[in-house]
């Protein structure tokens, strides 16, 4: 029961971050650019400098190409909130 909770609350947390990271990407090409994730941040109510977005994007590019995809944005949302 309690296992069944907690992949529930898991998957609808997911479902929620997806949309974050869709209603980020402007571009609708599936990666979050710096300003992309400076926009989307900045209307959540959270004001971040052009700099500030860069190095977090940086962070938890993986691919190294100054760009985030979903998987590691959900990656960057984990580490924050552990």
């Amino acid at each position: 029961m309690v296992l069944r909770l907690l992949k529930l609350l898991r998957d609808q947390l997911l479902v929620q971050l997806r949309r974050v990271f869709q209603s980020f990407d402007k571009s609708s090409t599936r990666t979050v650019t710096p300003s992309e994730f400076e926009q989307g941040l900045k209307k959540l109510g959270i004001n971040v400098t052009p700099e500030e977005a860069a190095r977090l994007i940086q962070r938890f590019d993986t691919q190294g190409d100054g760009q985030i995809r979903y998987y590691e944005f959900v990656h960057m949302v984990q580490e924050a909130t552990e």
